[in-house]
C-alpha cells in the first residue's frame, strides 16, 4: 500500500488555504480547516447517469440499465446491521442528503459537532454497500414515484426535451433517475457491479470544510478504509454522438399558465477545458445578465418574465448552454436571442461590460469563502472533477480576454440551436 501524502496549498491573493492529500487508499482528500460554526463535507465519484457502458477491470462490456447511478444513491444510506445512515447521522447532530448529475454522484453533510464521527459515517456507508432482492424490491416503488414527479414537473420536463433536441445517441437523452421499465430492470447483482466499477478509493475524493485538522481527517480514514481495495476505475465507453443536433424544435403541453422555453446549443470542441468554461460563463454573463440591455429590453416590452436565466454546463462527455424562460412568444425571443449573438459579434464585445463582469465572477468567487458548504461543494469538489487546482480561477479569469470571448462567440452564432416549449394544455 502507498504512503499518504499531504502537501498545504495557499492563496497569497485569497489569504486562504487548504491540505491536498493523497491517501494511501488510493482517495484523494481536500481538507481546509475553518473556525466556521458548520462543517460540511462532500464524498464524490466519477460515476453520474451517463456512465451507462462500462469495461470493468477484467476487460469485460457491461451497460446498465437508465437510472442505475440515481438508483445506487439512493440505496447506499442501508447497512447490513439493518440500520440507516440517515438515522445514524441525525443522532451525531448532522444533517445528511445525496445527489446524482449526469457525470458525478455525491454524498454531503453538514454538521455543528461530532466532526470526525461524521466523516467516518460517512465513508463507512459509501464504501460499504448493503443490497438485498428485497430491499432493492422497496426502493424500485419509490424511485417510480420519483419518475412520476419528475414528469409533472414543467422545469425537468423542459429541459430533458432539450437535451432530447441536442443530442442523437448520448445518454443524456435519458432521465436522470430512469424510466418505470429500466428501474424495474435494476436488480441487487447490478447495483453491486455498478459501485465495483465507479466507487473505488481512486475514483473518488473528499471534502471536509470546518473546524478540523488534516492530521485527524487522515486518522479517520486510516481506520475506515482499512481492508477496503482500490481498483482500476472502470473505463466508461460513451455512444458515438455526431456534431450535429437532433432536433430543431420540441413541444410539450402540461399545466403551466404561460409557455416555459429552453433554448439550448450544443459545444462539441474541448469540453474538458476549464478556461472555456470559465469562458463561456463570463460570456453568458456579458450577453444575458440581468444588469444588461437585451435583458432588460426584453423584460420592458413584456417578451419574457424575470425568470429568465442561462448558464453553460461542461464535463469531460459533453457540454452545452441552456437559456430558459417564460415568455408567451418563444419563438420570438429565440430569434432575437440568435440575433443579438449575431449583432454583439458585428459590433464586437463591450471592453467595460467584459471587465464588469469578470469582476463580478471574481468576487463572487471571493465571496463563497464564507461558506463551508461552498468552499466544500463548488469550489473543490467542482475543481476536482473539472481536474483543475481549486485556487485556480481568479486566474484563469485574468487570462481571459475580448479576443477570446470574440471566438467563443463566433462559434455560437455558427451554431444550429433546440428550442424547448412546454405549452399551457
Amino acid at each position: 500500500m502507498k504512503e499518504t501524502k499531504i502537501k498545504k496549498v495557499e492563496s497569497a491573493r485569497l489569504g486562504e488555504h487548504y491540505y491536498d492529500i493523497e491517501h494511501k487508499s488510493g482517495l484523494r482528500v481536500f481538507v481546509c480547516p475553518k473556525s466556521f460554526s458548520t462543517c460540511f463535507a462532500v464524498f464524490g465519484t466519477r460515476f453520474g447517469a451517463v456512465d451507462r457502458r462500462f469495461e470493468d477491470d477484467g476487460g469485460e462490456a457491461f451497460e446498465l440499465p437508465a437510472g442505475t447511478a440515481h438508483f445506487l444513491e439512493h440505496k447506499m444510506f442501508e447497512n447490513a446491521d439493518g440500520t440507516n445512515s440517515d438515522t445514524r447521522f441525525a443522532t451525531l447532530g448532522a444533517d445528511d442528503n445525496a445527489y446524482t448529475t449526469y457525470s458525478t454522484t455525491r454524498y454531503i453533510f453538514s454538521t455543528v459537532k461530532n466532526e470526525y464521527e461524521c466523516v467516518a459515517e460517512l465513508v463507512r456507508m459509501v464504501q460499504n454497500p448493503y443490497f438485498t432482492k428485497r430491499t432493492v424490491k422497496k426502493e424500485q416503488g419509490i424511485i417510480i414515484s420519483e419518475i412520476a414527479m419528475g414528469n409533472d414537473n414543467p422545469s425537468y420536463c423542459g429541459m430533458e426535451n432539450m437535451l432530447r433536441g441536442l443530442y442523437q445517441n448520448s445518454f443524456l437523452r435519458d432521465q436522470i433517475c430512469g424510466t418505470e421499465s429500466s428501474v424495474l430492470s435494476i436488480t441487487d447483482i447490478i447495483l453491486y457491479k455498478a459501485h465495483r466499477a465507479y466507487y473505488s478509493p481512486s475514483n473518488m475524493a473528499l471534502s471536509v470544510v470546518g473546524n478540523v485538522t488534516p492530521e485527524g481527517i487522515i486518522a479517520v480514514l486510516d481506520r475506515e478504509l482499512q481492508g477496503i481495495e482500490d481498483r482500476e476505475p472502470a473505463k466508461t465507453l460513451m455512444p458515438n454522438e455526431p456534431d450535429e443536433i437532433c432536433l430543431e424544435y420540441i413541444e410539450k403541453r402540461m399545466n403551466v399558465s404561460r409557455p416555459m422555453f429552453f433554448l439550448g446549443f450544443k459545444d462539441t470542441k474541448k469540453r474538458n477545458d476549464p478556461l472555456r468554461k470559465c469562458g463561456m460563463s463570463v460570456l453568458l454573463s456579458m450577453l444575458f445578465s440581468s444588469s444588461g440591455e437585451f435583458y432588460n429590453r426584453l423584460l420592458s416590452e413584456n417578451l419574457i418574465a424575470p425568470s429568465f436565466s442561462f448558464g453553460y454546463t461542461a464535463s469531460g462527455n459533453y457540454a452545452y448552454i441552456m437559456i430558459s424562460g417564460e415568455s408567451d412568444v418563444p419563438e420570438k425571443v429565440a430569434e432575437l436571442i440568435e440575433k443579438k449573438l449575431k449583432d454583439t459579434l458585428d459590433e464586437g464585445l463591450s471592453p467595460s461590460d467584459f471587465e464588469r463582469c469578470r469582476r463580478v465572477f471574481t468576487a463572487g468567487y471571493i465571496r463563497a469563502f464564507d461558506s463551508s458548504e461552498e468552499i466544500a461543494d463548488d469550489i473543490i469538489m467542482d475543481a476536482w472533477y473539472a481536474n483543475v487546482e481549486p485556487f485556480s480561477l481568479p486566474k484563469m479569469l485574468e487570462e481571459l480576454t475580448p479576443d477570446y470571448l470574440t471566438g467563443l462567440l463566433s462559434e455560437l452564432c455558427d451554431k444550429k440551436y433546440t428550442l424547448s416549449v412546454i405549452r399551457p394544455i
